[in-house]
């Protein structure tokens, strides 16, 4: 389950993170984005996770 919540979190970090490096957005908002996706990323890895994962 540890798992799955950081290849989510991590994931959803960094497409948030490149997106709004791309849009060229200023850094402090990339980042604030990029940690709010992080956490809703490791959320619903880790409310979806057990459907997914074989234990």
């Amino acid at each position: 389950m540890r798992t799955i919540m950081l290849w989510g979190g991590g994931l959803g970090f960094f497409l948030a993170a490149v997106a709004g490096l791309a849009a060229d957005r200023p850094l402090d908002l990339v980042l604030r984005d990029a940690a709010a996706a992080g956490l809703a990323g490791a959320w619903m890895l880790r409310w979806g996770g057990p459907n997914w994962s074989a234990h």
